[in-house]
């Protein structure tokens, strides 16, 4: 097993070059060695930043190379399936980007190769790593507000000019794919409950899927309510209410949970916003998450948690999770809420079956 894990990156766009190339060269144990991207623009620029790694215009090259161990994947999404299923093929471990494809049939035979090929796979659902929602999941754990009754969640972006491939569904944009996916996953997270049926509205106004909102049901009958957006405010936040409250987290706002126990807010004063006030500079400063928010690329530290994840995994060949299986599972959550909002219906799934796939070791 080589020291550092020799890693390449496949995709040099902006996520590629703000993210993954600053966590690569600072992270411990690895070794960037390759970059690749048909851009010979994108590949130059990402080039300059990490003079040491070799270039290829042409990814199946840089899969070519035996001293290559691991692969991060960050292109388009309806090119997901053919880069990693090659990745795989090469006997590379793989962290692939979100979402796992563009379609669920991809999706299912880029999973059927991973448990085949013996590798390290694991999805980018880096949202499960962010001290935030980490927070959450543990208070929820703890039984914070007592069983859980209900979700809300709101994931949108600003305005903003978008890669032409994220305007068209059939290259895998639109915000249930780009948005959606990320809080579908969450909500199978921090609950530890998975979804048994979808009702959906998706709408199409400045680009396809623009617009979405999720209506899903869990085991043990929570209900969850999500809508996603472009073109509106940067927001990412979730709220659970529970019998003895309600717990939120604003990705991009909050310092720590939030906890309003039932029962505030229910006197005239309290619903006229009377005594409301902010976070105390003294809870600002001891706050568990801002340090790090500081300190990460873009400003969000679950990005260098999830890559550090892999490397881990990969090195020992040791499966982690989020794997490919849960990138499938909310694929399939998203397709049927294209399926009900097409067919204007709620669309029942059938049951998670998994089987544990072999895994092999670095070189």
């Amino acid at each position: 097993m080589p020291q550092r894990l020799r890693t390449a990156l496949i995709g040099c766009g902006s996520l590629g070059v703000s993210v993954h190339l600053p966590i690569l060269r600072g992270l411990p144990g690895v070794g960037l060695v390759a970059l690749a991207d048909p851009n010979a623009a994108a590949l130059r620029a990402a080039t300059a930043l990490a003079p040491g790694a070799a270039p290829f215009e042409d990814y199946r090259e840089l899969l070519a190379r035996d001293e290559i161990d691991a692969v991060i994947v960050a292109v388009p999404t309806h090119l997901h399936a053919r880069v990693a299923t090659e990745a795989l093929a090469a006997r590379k471990h793989l962290y692939l980007e979100k979402p796992l494809a563009a379609t669920v049939p991809e999706g299912r035979q880029l999973v059927d190769c991973w448990r085949e090929s013996g590798c390290v796979g694991i999805i980018g659902f880096n949202y499960r790593f962010s001290p935030l929602y980490l927070r959450l999941r543990d208070a929820l754990a703890r039984g914070a507000v007592g069983d859980v009754v209900a979700v809300r969640t709101m994931f949108a972006s600003a305005p903003a000019t978008l890669p032409d491939w994220k305007t068209r569904r059939t290259t895998g944009g639109g915000a249930l794919l780009d948005l959606g996916v990320h809080h579908v996953d969450l909500v199978r997270f921090l609950l530890q409950r998975d979804v048994r049926s979808v009702g959906a509205q998706l709408h199409s106004v400045h680009s396809d899927e623009d617009r979405v909102s999720l209506d899903l049901h869990l085991d043990g009958g929570v209900v969850v309510q999500c809508l996603f957006a472009f073109g509106a405010v940067d927001e990412d936040r979730v709220e659970v209410y529970g019998a003895r409250g309600k717990l939120t987290v604003d990705r991009f706002h909050s310092i720590d949970v939030e906890f309003r126990p039932a029962g505030v807010g229910s006197s005239r004063a309290a619903r006229l916003g009377l005594g409301r006030r902010g976070p105390s500079p003294r809870s600002v400063f001891e706050s568990p998450v801002l340090i790090q928010r500081l300190r990460a690329p873009t400003a969000e530290p679950s990005f260098r948690a999830s890559v550090a994840s892999f490397v881990a995994a990969a090195s020992t060949g040791r499966q982690t999770s989020p794997d490919l299986s849960d990138g499938l599972r909310a694929l399939e959550v998203l397709d049927a809420a294209s399926r009900s909002a097409a067919e204007a219906r709620r669309v029942m799934l059938a049951p998670r079956q998994d089987a544990p796939p072999a895994t092999r070791s670095s070189r």
